[in-house]
């Protein structure tokens, strides 16, 4: 293990090409579970017209969010 923690290691710190970052197989998962934990982030507005949806519909958008 301890070879495959110094090339992830030397792998990391290699300078990356401009505008690119260096990952590692499931990094990006990672990052989307993360990410995602807690669900999308949406703005006001977009809220605001779900919440009407739901109160034309009799249901409790609190039970979406």
């Amino acid at each position: 293990m301890e070879k495959v923690d110094a090339l992830i290691e030397e792998i990391k710190n290699s300078k990356p090409a401009k505008n690119f970052k260096i990952l590692i197989p499931g990094e990006i998962e990672k990052m989307n579970i993360d990410k995602n934990k807690n669900g999308i982030e949406i703005d006001d507005i977009l809220y605001n017209k779900l919440k009407e949806v739901c109160d034309k519909k009799g249901l409790d958008i609190g039970n979406y969010f």
